[in-house]
Parts: C-alpha cells; sequence; structure tokens
C-alpha cells in the first residue's frame, strides 16, 4: 500500500504541478477580494485530481498491469486514490483556513468553518470518485464538473465574505456543535463513499 500511495503522489507532483499553482492563485485572490468563492474553487479544482490520475491509469492500462503483475488487490488501487483524496482533502481546507486567518478579519469560529466547510466539500467530492470507481472516469468526471459547478455557484452566490460567512452559518445551525457535525458528516460520507468505491470495483470487469 505504501508503494501505491507513492506512486499516487508522483503522479499527483508530475502532471498536477500547475492545479497547485492555479490552487494557491485562487487563494490569494480569495484574501484579496474577501470573498470566500474563490476557496471553495480552489478546493473543488485540486479535488479534481484523484480522479484526473485515475484516468491516466485507466488510459494506460496501469491497474491492469498491477493486478497481473503486483501483489495488490483492487482495494488496495481504490483505498490509495481515496488516500491521496483524503490528504489533498486536508491540506486544501488547511490552506482555506490559513487564508481565512490572514485576512485579519475574522474570528476563531470563522477560521474553524471555512475549514470544516472545505473538508465537507472534499468529502462530498468523495461521492465522485464512486462514480469513477463504478462508470469509469470520464463519465464520473463529467458528474463532478457539473455537480461542482452548481455547488461552486450556489455557495458563491449564499456567501459573501469572510465576515458574512459565520452569519450564515450560525444563521442556518446555531450553537457549538456546527464544527464538529460538519466534521463528522464529511467523515462518514468520506467513509462510506471509500467503502462502496472498492466493492462497486470489485465487481466491475476492466
Amino acid at each position: 500500500m505504501k508503494g501505491l500511495v507513492l506512486k499516487e503522489f508522483y503522479l499527483f507532483w508530475s502532471y498536477g504541478k500547475m492545479f497547485v499553482i492555479l490552487g494557491v492563485l485562487s487563494a490569494a485572490f480569495g484574501i484579496w477580494i474577501q470573498n470566500l468563492a474563490p476557496l471553495i474553487f480552489m478546493t473543488l479544482f485540486l479535488g479534481m485530481m484523484p480522479m484526473s490520475l485515475q484516468a491516466y491509469d485507466e488510459k494506460s492500462k496501469w491497474m491492469q498491469y498491477a493486478l497481473n503483475s503486483m501483489p495488490v488487490t483492487k482495494a488496495d488501487l481504490v483505498s490509495s486514490k481515496f488516500i491521496l483524496s483524503t490528504i489533498i482533502g486536508f491540506a486544501t481546507s488547511l490552506l482555506s483556513a490559513l487564508c481565512t486567518a490572514v485576512s485579519g478579519q475574522t474570528s476563531l469560529l470563522s477560521v474553524l468553518s471555512v475549514f470544516s466547510l472545505c473538508f465537507l466539500v472534499n468529502a462530498v467530492s468523495s461521492i465522485m470518485m464512486l462514480l469513477v470507481f463504478w462508470l469509469g472516469a470520464e463519465k464520473g468526471r463529467l458528474v463532478y464538473c457539473i455537480f461542482g459547478g452548481v455547488l461552486g455557484a450556489l455557495i458563491g452566490s449564499t456567501v459573501g465574505s469572510y465576515s458574512q460567512f459565520p452569519k450564515v452559518i450560525l444563521d442556518i445551525a446555531s450553537g457549538p456543535l456546527l464544527i464538529p457535525a460538519l466534521l463528522l458528516i464529511s467523515s462518514l460520507i468520506l467513509g462510506i463513499s471509500w467503502l462502496l468505491s472498492v466493492k462497486l470495483f470489485e465487481r466491475r470487469d476492466l
């Protein structure tokens, strides 16, 4: 498993350097205009990388090669992608929270709320990973792009700025349990998607 995860990171850095640069620029732009939408865009944008890497794997027949020549299973291949997705999700959520803190106009609540929301968005993207392992990379990415565009537009139109973001969250669900609830929901979505992806991919003919 360690070798598979390292392979994913090598590919991520090889194919995804421009994605990282664009993500950082989006985050910087969000700080400059003090708007949450670019941070959500960055989260969705980088969240596409595991699916893009899966498309490369399918095109190069990597999965067939790995299964026939290495001591790995379909579950291992799925898990390596989800481990990469989880790390990317945590990193982008942390970067979003740091960007919010750097803005200097927010409270600890807003920083934690941004982290929790971005982690939730990353977890939701794991549902698209499920579609990728079930239907294939091309169809899965198409659904993800449509879903991401709609979600980004809704969030961008609903939440105007860092200063408004905590108020929006508190209007939806006031109380100290909001942030733990978001993190719990995120973890459940990620875990369920991971398990279902393994089951569906094991049934898929390669």
